[in-house]
């Protein structure tokens, strides 16, 4: 894969949260799917490849767009993956794709934590949602947000410092 930011180079988060939806690939068959705080694309790339499936990648950074948007490009997805600026979900396109089967977020406990009940909003019941960014000291109170909302721990995983879990919404 040619990307506009270095693959080989991942942050311990992201490659964390590749873990996650390689897990997820087992349990389900996810057709519609949000990435929120995209960076440069990878995750949305990947999901995209993994499940068959359409995907929404949105960052409030107008550089992160547009890398997204050159690597989406360069791996001639884009019938299949879809672009927008948001801070967090505010962007239209949000709203008018929702409920989504999983939703990644790959970004600091303060913003998982602050995007809780926003994601609860957003999730189709029964449908999963990927965390990574998480650090050590933070992530029983990030958790614990997701939990208080009838999100269910279904994997962990962590690298030093950093931490990642794949959850799944409440049934209705």
């Amino acid at each position: 894969m040619n990307f506009a930011v270095n693959p080989e180079n991942l942050h311990p988060s992201t490659e964390l949260a590749l873990d996650g939806l390689h897990f997820l690939h087992s349990l389900a068959n996810f057709r519609n799917i949000l990435e929120v705080g995209c960076g440069n694309g990878l995750l949305s790339i990947v999901s995209a490849g993994i499940w068959d499936a359409e995907v929404l990648a949105v960052d409030i950074s107008d550089a992160a767009v547009t890398d997204t948007q050159k690597n989406i490009l360069a791996q001639q997805l884009q019938n299949r993956i879809a672009v927008a600026k948001s801070d967090r979900f505010s962007a239209p396109a949000i709203r008018q794709k929702a409920p989504y089967d999983l939703i990644i977020a790959n970004m600091l406990d303060q913003w998982l934590v602050e995007m809780a009940v926003d994601m609860k909003k957003h999730i189709k019941p029964g449908g999963y949602i990927v965390l990574s960014g998480m650090l050590s000291w933070l992530v029983a109170d990030t958790k614990r947000s997701y939990s208080t909302l009838g999100f269910e721990l279904v994997v962990e995983f962590n690298s030093g410092q950093w931490h990642s879990c794949a959850l799944k919404a409440p049934d209705l």
